[in-house]
C-alpha cells in the first residue's frame, strides 16, 4: 500500500496535503522545535533531508511521542478504525503507525473519521488539557489513558449494532429511555419500539444498560447507551440528524435527551408516565415548553399537569393527548417462565411463592400520591 498515496486521499479537499505532501515531515513542528532553522531562512524540508535526520533533529511530533511511549504503537493500535490504516499497521508496514498519528493530530473531523479518538471531544470533556495548551491526542497517549480519562473509544464502545436493517425508504425515529431495566417505563418503551419498527428504521437511545438491551436489539438497527448525550452523541456513528424524523422521549427520566434533539431540531413527543408533585418544577415547565406533543398515559396524569399547563398557557387540546396503555392480558407466558419468574420471586423474598396467588403490584414514582394506578404490560407477558 502506498502511504503517502493514502494520506493525499485522506486528506483530500482539505488543502493539507498540498501544503505538506510528506506526511513523515511536519514543517510547522519543526520550525517551532528549531527555531534557528527558520532564523536562517533555509527551505526546512529540505535541511531535514539533507542534514536534519542524520543530525539526529525530529520531523515529526510522532518521533518525539514514540520516545516517551515505549508500548505507543499498541495504543495507537487500539483506536484505529479506518479499514485501509489497520491492515497497513496489522501488516507491519513501515511508517502506517507515524502515518496514522499525523491524520489524528490534524484534529476535527478528521480524527473522528479515522479513529475513535476526536481533539474536539477530549477538549469539551476535560478543558483543563485545553487550558494548559496540551494538545489532546498526546496528552491522552502519555496520561490521560493512565488517569482513566474518557475518549471516543470509550462512549463508541456502548453502541451496539441491532437485528433490524436500516432502509432508506423508510422513515427514522429515535425512541429515549432512560434504561434497560425490566421496569414498568422501559417495558412500555419496548412495546413502542416493537410496533415502530414495523414501519420505521427505529435507533434506541437509553442513559444506561440493564437486562432488556438484548430484546431492544430486535427492534433497532442501531442502539446507544450513554450518561451524557449532549456530549456523546454528536461523535457517535449515526445518521445525519436531518434524516431523523422524530423522537419519542419515553417519560420525564429520559429528558435528558432534549438537549441534543432541541439543538439538532429533530421533533420529539414526551410521553409521561409521571405525576407532577414527584417532577421537579424545572423540569415539568422544560419539558411541556420543548416537547411538539405530550403524551400521557391517562387523564388522571394529565389532569395533575394542569397547574404547569395553566401557568405557560399551554394548548391543552392541541399539544397533548392522552395514549392508555396496553390492558394487560393472561396467556403471553409459557408454563416455563411462569415456573422460573415463581421460583425468581421465592428466592428474593425468602418465601415459597410455587402454590401461592401472587398479587403484582406495580407502582411508579408518584403514583401513590396522585392515586392513579400502573398496569403492567408486554407482549411477552409479565416479567417477575
Amino acid at each position: 500500500m502506498n502511504l503517502n498515496q493514502l494520506w493525499v486521499d485522506i486528506l483530500e479537499g482539505t488543502g493539507v496535503a498540498e501544503a505538506r505532501p510528506d506526511f513523515r515531515f511536519d514543517p510547522v513542528f519543526y520550525a517551532a522545535r528549531y527555531p534557528d532553522l527558520v532564523e536562517s531562512g533555509v527551505d526546512l524540508q529540505e535541511h531535514f533531508q539533507t542534514h536534519g535526520q542524520s543530525e539526529g533533529r525530529l520531523g515529526s511530533l510522532y518521533r518525539e511521542i514514540r520516545s516517551k511511549v515505549p508500548d505507543l504503537e499498541q495504543r495507537l493500535n487500539d483506536f484505529v478504525a479506518d479499514p485501509r490504516l489497520r491492515a497497513a499497521m496489522q501488516s507491519g508496514q513501515e511508517g502506517a503507525f507515524e502515518l496514522f498519528f499525523e491524520l489524528v493530530m490534524l484534529g476535527d473531523p478528521i480524527d473522528r473519521m479515522i479513529s475513535d479518538f476526536s481533539a474536539e471531544h477530549y477538549f469539551r470533556l476535560y478543558p483543563d488539557v485545553q487550558e494548559a495548551g496540551v494538545a489532546a491526542f498526546p496528552h491522552y497517549l502519555q496520561f490521560g489513558r493512565d488517569e482513566g480519562r474518557r475518549s471516543l473509544q470509550s462512549i463508541r464502545r456502548n453502541q451496539f449494532a441491532g437485528q433490524q436493517t436500516y432502509d432508506k425508504n423508510r422513515p427514522t425515529c429515535i425512541i429515549c429511555l432512560h434504561e434497560f431495566s425490566r421496569s414498568g417505563a422501559p417495558i412500555v418503551g419496548l412495546d413502542i419500539a416493537r410496533q415502530a419498527c414495523e414501519t420505521h428504521n427505529v435507533v434506541i437511545m437509553a442513559l444506561r444498560p440493564g437486562p432488556l438491551l438484548e430484546s431492544f436489539r430486535e427492534t433497532a438497527f442501531t442502539m446507544v447507551v450513554t450518561e451524557r448525550p449532549g456530549e456523546d452523541l454528536d461523535y457517535l456513528h449515526l445518521p445525519d440528524p436531518a434524516k431523523f424524523d422524530f423522537a419519542i422521549l419515553n417519560s420525564v427520566e429520559s429528558w435528558v435527551f432534549a438537549r441534543y434533539l432541541v439543538r439538532r431540531s429533530i421533533p420529539f413527543a414526551t410521553y409521561i408516565h409521571e405525576f407532577t408533585d414527584y417532577i421537579p418544577v424545572g423540569r415539568s415547565i422544560w419539558g411541556a415548553l420543548f416537547s411538539d406533543l405530550m403524551v400521557f398515559v391517562s387523564d388522571v396524569v394529565r389532569k395533575s399537569w394542569e397547574p404547569i399547563f395553566s401557568d405557560m398557557n399551554f394548548d391543552v387540546a392541541r399539544d397533548s393527548l392522552v395514549v392508555a396503555q396496553r390492558e394487560l392480558h393472561k396467556g403471553f407466558v409459557s408454563k416455563n417462565e411462569l415456573t422460573a419468574a415463581r421460583d425468581r420471586i421465592s428466592r428474593l423474598i425468602g418465601t415459597d411463592c410455587k402454590d401461592r396467588r401472587i398479587i403484582y403490584g406495580g407502582r411508579q414514582r408518584g403514583v401513590a400520591q396522585g392515586g392513579g394506578h400502573v398496569r403492567p404490560h408486554s407482549a411477552d407477558g409479565p416479567k417477575a
